[in-house]
């Protein structure tokens, strides 16, 4: 996938919908799943929030934030009235763990990979709780324009050897 492929899907694509949806509804509302990957990969492991400073080191993660920048701007022209952007962690459900199996398996699930002492935490999203958060913002009331940027993720954070364990018991082992 190329530079050019993350930007048309991520954030042409979305400034595009954002822009029809405006058309057919003055009053729109717009949640946008954006990505934790937006904020680089901090070398002192320091706490991220929603005010840390966005260094994106990969073209998927240059796109998502060229895509927030595109609806923070069509918000600021009141075509979008409420804006919610969730920056959302890894996320994972029982059947799809391919955000937590490329950063524990080596490539064609030969071995688990693990470095250093396997204690790094990293964090993650259920998807249903991504689902839960998204149908509570769909639910408020929404009479004010307000743009918020949210990051999204579990409330505990995981380490390497959590993840590896709990692939181990359930199953989900190298090839």
């Amino acid at each position: 996938v190329t530079f050019d492929d993350y930007m048309q899907a991520n954030s042409l694509a979305t400034q595009n919908l954002a822009e029809a949806g405006f058309e057919s509804n003055n009053d729109l509302r717009f949640i946008f799943l954006s990505s934790v990957s937006v904020y680089g990969e901090p070398a002192d492991n320091a706490l991220i929030t929603e005010n840390s400073l966005c260094l994106p080191s990969s073209d998927y993660a240059m796109s998502k934030l060229d895509a927030e920048e595109r609806l923070i701007r069509l918000f600021k022209k009141q075509q979008i009235k409420n804006l919610d952007i969730l920056r959302v962690a890894p996320v994972y459900d029982y059947r799809f763990r391919m955000n937590l199996n490329r950063r524990v398996l080596a490539p064609n699930r030969l071995i688990y990979l693990r470095f250093g002492s396997g204690a790094q935490k990293i964090s993650a999203l259920a998807r249903t709780n991504l689902v839960d958060f998204i149908c509570f913002l769909v639910k408020q009331d929404t009479h004010v324009s307000q743009l918020h940027i949210m990051n999204a993720c579990d409330f505990e954070s995981y380490t390497f050897n959590q993840i590896i364990r709990v692939f181990k018991t359930s199953g989900v082992c190298p090839a």
